[in-house]
């Protein structure tokens, strides 16, 4: 989710003071070439000067009635940009739902031998007009339907930005405090709807995968002296089209798992690109390590890569 820029503000000038009349002092009649005129000229005039701007008013009325009016009238604050408008609830403004489409989840062990969880959906937006950005609510139940205890921020996901009439993946991978088989439910627990002009998009393709490290002990934070890791290191490689007009500096991915029928069977956290990657405008190539590897059963020819222009 790219959140609609605000609407910048702008300058209203200060009505401009009227001018006042030129008022000629004294009371005699004015003088045309030295000559002084007959009195009861000015008010003539003035009659002839009243009958010229009823007559210039009633063109100028009738052509604005005819047509637009000159951009000269239009209020000073207008924009010619769309502005965002932003909402919440189930619905988009022109009745579109953000809905699960597909999910799976797998039972995994880390590198470092601990009991974990891989899970995975992809969204559908079928709004037309609204990008959503959705926060999700994760359960993780035991086979016997009893809750199992979790860290806080593994009970929530984000999706930042999901374009009108698409798709984008969401996947996570939640440490569990004890060895249990647990299972996971993800429902959308809020929405938040932008409509805007102003739509830009990251896509990922062309994608490659590649395993390094493989035996070398696994660095963990919690566990430095864990057992060696067999399978090694997955690395994504694929292709960035940015259709932003600047760099973007912290963009996040994430990826979803898929078996060899295509089901869902786990994920990857969404997290940054790295802190010293840059996504420039255009195309470019990326390449990021995954931190917990895919579950055994993983199809790696399969592997989505979505990619969103912040994490949350």
């Amino acid at each position: 989710m790219h959140d609609a820029a605000p609407e910048p503000a702008h300058d209203t000038p200060d009505r401009a003071a009227e001018p006042e009349d030129d008022v000629p002092a004294g009371t005699g009649e004015p003088a045309v070439g030295g000559v002084r005129l007959a009195p009861g000229w000015h008010v003539a005039s003035a009659s002839l000067l009243v009958v010229i701007l009823v007559l210039a008013g009633i063109l100028v009325a009738r052509h604005a009635g005819a047509g637009d009016a000159p951009a000269a009238a239009a209020s000073p604050s207008a924009s010619t940009r769309a502005p965002g408008t932003v909402s919440t609830g189930r619905l988009a403004p022109d009745r579109g739902t953000l809905r699960i489409a597909e999910s799976g989840f797998t039972n995994i062990t880390t590198p470092s031998g601990g009991p974990a969880v891989s899970w995975g959906v992809v969204l559908s937006n079928s709004s037309h007009r609204a990008v959503a950005a959705v926060l999700l609510k994760i359960t993780y139940r035991d086979r016997d339907g009893g809750p199992v205890r979790v860290r806080k921020f593994f009970r929530t996901a984000k999706a930042a930005e999901i374009m009108p009439g698409s798709r984008a993946g969401v996947g996570g991978v939640a440490q569990l405090s004890n060895r249990v088989s647990a299972t996971v439910r993800v429902s959308v627990d809020s929405v938040l709807w932008t409509v805007t002009s102003q739509r830009h998009a990251l896509r990922a393709s062309n994608l490659t995968t590649d395993w390094r490290d493989q035996g070398r002990q696994a660095e963990y934070w919690k566990h430095p002296t864990a057992a060696a890791n067999r399978r090694g290191n997955l690395y994504l490689t694929f292709r960035v089209d940015s259709g932003f007009p600047t760099v973007l500096s912290y963009p996040a991915v994430t990826a979803i798992y898929r078996d060899g029928h295509g089901r869902i069977v786990g994920g990857a956290p969404l997290d940054t690109l790295g802190t010293d990657v840059l996504v420039p405008a255009g195309w470019s190539e990326q390449t990021v390590r995954m931190w917990y590897p895919p579950p055994a059963g993983a199809v790696e020819a399969r592997t989505e890569v979505y990619l969103y222009s912040r994490r949350d």
